[in-house]
Parts: structure tokens; C-alpha cells; sequence
């Protein structure tokens, strides 16, 4: 099944303040820091709040490290002192403080949410016991690892760009462009640490994983890099105006833009063409074979690399999203009027 790229930039960090009541949630190491659990933590009305207290500039500073936040926000209130906040992860799982009126009370106040905000969490692999969290800000790279249900952060890492990915087999692909512009990636699968590779002056856009290397393209560039994370072998490759679409277990798949061109690479590259059709980003793989999609007046035409296109009275106008397959079925995530729809077609 095609996985598709996944491009990042990552948030402003600075130094934090003291704090003090404290409340913890249960959770496990997927639950760091991640918006979605906040958001259900809190409620819709609470977050709410907090994304309109981070969005109106109150939030003074915020340091992302070590498997937590702090920061400082200011009160709407004249003559109230600085807030302190902070959010962070316990044997018992997700705990935060603040020392609001609300975070005195042991409650998760809006200026909890306001903080995360600032910092993001983009992968998590592994358990408890043998994990890796990928988080950080727009400036620096953090890798929090969990070792017998204990959360350690490595040293944060000044970057420039960063790029990840994650597949099946429970691995996480990291590329990031340092101060200097140099690009590294390494690829993780729990909480030892990986050797970063040196992946030359290429800007870190999308990444995607097969099942021997890592592939990342620099965004609105013609370069795209492949490297063995277990020999460090780098191999470059140059593309004119193509994007990486992403990638099965055997082959990555580029797009050539506004053309009907792809190029599968799996030990060789070979150029797929699908005739008749308009240009569409919407493709994957079905086995070894491209397979891509177009809506054009409520009716879907899939063009196949053997065999003549398909069509389908879809009844409503859909918005195509992304196309992944099984090498039997091709599904379809597409928008409608109503919200996401899945349209699941023979693949062949």
C-alpha cells in the first residue's frame, strides 16, 4: 500500500518559568503533547479558548524539551501576573499545571492548550518500553525516548527544515536540513538511538519509506535523495518538475507536475505514461503498476498502466484527497458536500 509524504515544519521554542498545582491524566507515550488528545482532554469550548488565547499573541515564550512544554501567558486581566504552564508526561501519563485560578483547581485551562500551540508532536513508534517520540519547534528537533515506561529527550537539535514519515513495520523516517543547510536522515524503529547519514545539500520537503530506504524530496526542487539506513549508502536522483508521492514496501512513486508522467523507483526507476487522461497527483501503486484518478462532472475515470481506463457515476460532485491500494482494490479518500467519503473500485 502506498503511504503517502509527509512534509513538517515545526514551532518557536524559548525558556520557560516555575509553575506549581499539578494534575495528571492517564495515557501512554502516543499521548505526548499531541493536539488531538488535548482537544479531548479539555472539551471543544476550553480548546477553543486556548487556540484563541495563543492566536491573539498572549503567550509569552515557550520551551519544548525533555517530553514536555513550559511557558508563560499573559492574562487578559490587567495587573495579574504572568501565568506559568507546563504539560509533561509521568509514569501515570499526561499531567499539566498552570498557575491560573482554574489551574489551581487542578484543571486543564485554556492556557495549557494555548502553549501547545507552539510545539507539535509528528511521529511516535515503538511502546512504553521501547519507544521514540519525534517532536520539537520551528527551530529545533527533539527525540524523546521511552525506556521502561521512562520519557528521556536527547539533546534538541537546531534545524533549519524537517521532514518524516512513519510505515507498517513501525519504523520513523527523520530528515532535517541543519543551520547550515546540510541535510541528514536517519530511520528509527524504538528508543536506540539511529546514526544520522549525510544526505548532501538537498532541502528536507516529503519523505516516505520502502522497505530498504528512505526517500526525501526537497520541496518545488528537482532533487530527490535515497539512502540505506543500514549501510549509509546515498543515492541522488534528478527529476525535473516531479514530487514524491510516496511509497509502497518495494517502489517510491514521483509525479511529473501538470503531466500525466510518473516514474517508479524500486532498484531501477522506470517512466510510466497514462494516456488520455488530465494530469492528477491522485496515485498510487497496485502491485507494480500505477494506478491513478480523476472526477470530471460527477463521473471517476481511473486509468490503469495495462488496460484501458475505467468509469464510475459517482451521483455528486467529490474533491479526490488521496488514492492507496492493496494491488486488488483502489481506495479512494475524497470530499464531499457532506465530509470524507471513501470510494473503493477494482484496482485491475
Amino acid at each position: 500500500m502506498l503511504r503517502p509524504t509527509v512534509a513538517g515544519r515545526i514551532f518557536v521554542d524559548e525558556n520557560g518559568a516555575p509553575w506549581r498545582c499539578v494534575g495528571v491524566l492517564p495515557g501512554g507515550i502516543a499521548n505526548i503533547l499531541h493536539r488531538d488528545t488535548i482537544a479531548v482532554i479539555v472539551g471543544s469550548k476550553v480548546f477553543e479558548r486556548g487556540e484563541e488565547c495563543f492566536a491573539s499573541g498572549r503567550v509569552l515564550h515557550v520551551d519544548a524539551g525533555r517530553g514536555e512544554l513550559r511557558g508563560a501567558v499573559r492574562p487578559q486581566e490587567i495587573g495579574r501576573a504572568v501565568y506559568s504552564v507546563r504539560i509533561w508526561v509521568r509514569e501515570e501519563g499526561l499531567a499539566y499545571e498552570c498557575t491560573c485560578p482554574m489551574g489551581e483547581q487542578q484543571q486543564f485551562c485554556k492556557h495549557a492548550v494555548a502553549i501547545d500551540g507552539r510545539a507539535s508532536v509528528f511521529a511516535v513508534v515503538g511502546t512504553d518500553d521501547d519507544g521514540l517520540v519525534v517532536a520539537g519547534s520551528r527551530s529545533a528537533l527533539v527525540l524523546a525516548r521511552s525506556r521502561a515506561g521512562t520519557l528521556t529527550a536527547d539533546r534538541p537539535i537546531e534545524i533549519e527544515q524537517l521532514a518524516f514519515a512513519t510505515d507498517p513495520a513501525g519504523r520513523a523516517l527523520v530528515a532535517y536540513n541543519d543551520v547550515e543547510g546540510a541535510l541528514h536522515g536517519f530511520v528509527a524503529r524504538g528508543a536506540a538511538p539511529a546514526r544520522p547519514i549525510e544526505l548532501g545539500a538537498a532541502r528536507a520537503g516529503g519523505a516516505c519509506l520502502t522497505a530498504k530506504r528512505g526517500w526525501i524530496a526537497g520541496p518545488e526542487t528537482d532533487q530527490i535523495v535515497a539512502f540505506d539506513p543500514e549501510t549509509g549508502a546515498v543515492t541522488p536522483y534528478t527529476y525535473a518538475k516531479h514530487d514524491l508521492l510516496g511509497c509502497t514496501a518495494d517502489a517510491a512513486l514521483l509525479h511529473e507536475r501538470n503531466a500525466t508522467h510518473y516514474v517508479v523507483c524500486a532498484g531501477d526507476c522506470r517512466v510510466a505514461a497514462l494516456q488520455g487522461m488530465r494530469p492528477s497527483k491522485i496515485a498510487t501503486l497496485a502491485g507494480a503498476q500505477v494506478v491513478a484518478a480523476v472526477v470530471r462532472d460527477q463521473v471517476l475515470g481511473v486509468w490503469r498502466e495495462q488496460g484501458p481506463p475505467a468509469y464510475y457515476d459517482l451521483g455528486k460532485q467529490l474533491d479526490l484527497q488521496l488514492a492507496v491500494s492493496d494491488g486488488k482494490a483502489l481506495d479512494l479518500v475524497a470530499e464531499s458536500g457532506d465530509g470524507l467519503v471513501i470510494v473503493r473500485v477494482p484496482a485491475k
